[in-house]
C-alpha cells in the first residue's frame, strides 16, 4: 500500500504532483484513480467506485419458424448458455439477414 499525504487543497496537490486540477476534482468525485493517485478528502475517506449498469434486456430464441423455445434475462446469459461469445450474439441482433441463427436459435429481443 501506497504512502499517504496530505495537502491543504486540491490546487496545491495539482501543482506538486504535476496533475491537472480537473482530473484531481474528477478523481474525487468519482472515487477512481488520477495518473496512479488516489485522492479522496481526510475528513470523509475513500469514496466507492460508482459502476454504471444498464438495464437488460430480455433475448428469446425462436426455431427457423419463429416458435418461442427459450427466454434469456440478457444477451450475457444467452451467450454463457449457449457457449458462444456476446459479440456473436449481437451479430445476429445487428445482422441485415432475418434468418440469421446462433447455434441453431434466431435471437430477438423481447419487445417492451
Amino acid at each position: 500500500m501506497g504512502q499517504k499525504k496530505e495537502y491543504p487543497s486540491m490546487m496545491e496537490a495539482s501543482r506538486q504532483l504535476g496533475i491537472r486540477f480537473t482530473s484531481i476534482e474528477s478523481a474525487l468525485r468519482t472515487g477512481d484513480k488520477a495518473k496512479g493517485y488516489r485522492f479522496y478528502y481526510s475528513d470523509v475517506g475513500p469514496m466507492p467506485k460508482e459502476k454504471k449498469k444498464r438495464p437488460s434486456r430480455t433475448v428469446l430464441g425462436l426455431d427457423k419458424d419463429g416458435n418461442l423455445i427459450k427466454i434469456w434475462e440478457s444477451a450475457k446469459e444467452a451467450a454463457l448458455d449457449l457457449h458462444v461469445i456476446r459479440a456473436a450474439i449481437y451479430g445476429c441482433f445487428n445482422s441485415d439477414n432475418p434468418n440469421a441463427t446462433c447455434k441453431g436459435y434466431r435471437l430477438k429481443y423481447k419487445d417492451s
